[in-house]
């Protein structure tokens, strides 16, 4: 909001653009449904923050999850604060995936945004914390990064890359931070046992309250996210519904009333997280008849429509701009 503003942008538009209520806003612990989370990353999407202090780092994030930092801040070494990071990021958000990956020289952290918009900050936001914990851990010379990131080029790009301390590739065809190091399971020299399960302890407690409070909505969505990211592929609207109701179960009228009650349409949010998977698929050069049946359109002219009518360019174009960025 206060980005926004300095935006010189009207708050009123913001606001009943994603539907967000001042008093839902300013809640303390509160949660931002994904629906409204994803309306929001659109309306934004090009606003590059004017205070770079919105980014989260441990210090920052000592203010608003103190839990979380407290955790982060003190794991036995980087690779286990890094695991719990990955364990426990509901607190901040689930509208994306973050893989972990060990190479020969470091390791390699991958950011899937799955709002399906297509150039948001999440990622460079996520990177910024997992470089602060980098930086925690390991003093300046026992460690490279890189950043690549499928958004056009920041502004004041320099004064960025001087901050996180980190070069940053625009236009890559994935999200993706490298730490070259040889310290990953080096211990921490002031870890404290207790402490660690202490702030462990409060975290799983946070994300257990939030599961509970989790609205219907959000438990459909995510049902339909892993239904999506399975084995099983052709799932269209239809089916999609059926499984809803199987898995909770419920008639399809009482799925279709409580997501009503709660100002949601089953075919919109399922439309939501289809377009994502499918700016996924296209980003991987996955080709369009594939995509077509996985996603569970009758037909690729089908799809086409269907993506086009969401982004307002085809699935050929969306494609090509992917490559030129990378290029």
């Amino acid at each position: 909001m206060q980005n926004i503003e300095r935006h010189g942008l009207e708050l009123s538009a913001f606001l009943h653009y994603t539907g967000f209520r001042l008093e839902e806003l300013e809640l303390v612990n509160g949660r931002i449904a994904a629906h409204k989370h994803i309306k929001m990353l659109r309306y934004s999407d090009q606003l590059f923050p004017k205070d770079l202090s919105a980014f989260f780092d441990l210090k920052t994030a000592l203010a608003f999850l103190p839990d979380l930092a407290a955790l982060l801040g003190n794991c036995r070494n980087l690779e286990a604060a890094i695991a719990n990071f990955l364990s426990c990021k509901g607190i901040i958000g689930e509208i994306d995936r973050i893989r972990f990956t060990k190479t020969v020289k470091g390791f390699e952290i991958d950011y899937t945004d799955e709002s399906g918009v297509g150039f948001s900050l999440s990622a460079f936001a996520c990177f910024t914390l997992l470089i602060s914990v980098i930086r925690h851990y390991l003093p300046a010379n026992q460690f490279q990064l890189n950043v690549e990131l499928t958004r056009p080029h920041f502004p004041a790009i320099a004064s960025i890359e001087a901050r996180i301390r980190s070069s940053l590739h625009f236009g890559r065809p994935r999200n993706r931070l490298t730490c070259i190091t040889k310290g990953l399971t080096t211990p921490y020299p002031v870890y404290n046992d207790l402490l660690n399960s202490y702030a462990r302890q409060r975290v799983e407690t946070q994300l257990q309250d939030i599961r509970d409070d989790q609205t219907f909505s959000g438990r459909v969505e995510e049902l339909l996210r892993k239904a999506f990211y399975s084995d099983d592929p052709g799932l269209d609207p239809e089916s999609a519904l059926q499984q809803v109701c199987r898995s909770f179960g419920v008639s399809r009228w009482t799925v279709l009333r409580r997501l009503k009650r709660e100002g949601v349409l089953f075919k919109t949010l399922f439309s939501q997280i289809r377009f994502g998977e499918a700016c996924r698929m296209l980003a991987q050069t996955t080709e369009l008849r594939e995509i077509s049946a996985c996603l569970g359109f009758a037909s690729q002219s089908a799809f086409s429509r269907f993506f086009k009518n969401h982004s307002g360019s085809t699935p050929s174009h969306y494609r090509e701009a992917k490559r030129t960025q990378h290029d």
